[in-house]
């Protein structure tokens, strides 16, 4: 049996969104549930999260990992339904693999 393989795709204004909650700097008194459906709004998480609209793709990994690493998953849960939603995905998924086993 081939091992079982798993593809989560999540839009760049939502792990913008949840970078920049996990971080603490989430801009203002914006729902993030709904913050960032058009341009305007992406380009103010870019900022946020990057200090620019067009950061390049270092920039990026610079500024993102830092803040994933040192995520608190339990509060960004509680601060964001979409990501709490993405890690019960992310362990089930986890736990359907496991139950798998090693293999052969």
């Amino acid at each position: 049996m081939p091992p079982l393989q798993f593809i989560f795709a999540v839009p760049v204004q939502i792990v913008e969104t949840w970078l920049l909650l996990a971080n603490g700097s989430f801009p203002g008194d914006e729902d993030a549930a709904q913050f960032g459906v058009n341009g305007v709004q992406r380009r103010m998480l870019k900022t946020a999260l990057y200090g620019t609209e067009r950061p390049s793709r270092s920039d990026m990994i610079e500024k993102a990992l830092p803040i994933a690493r040192a995520a608190d998953v339990a509060r960004l849960e509680s601060l964001s339904p979409s990501f709490a939603h993405f890690a019960r995905e992310l362990r089930e998924a986890a736990q359907n693999v496991a139950a798998f086993g090693p293999p052969a």
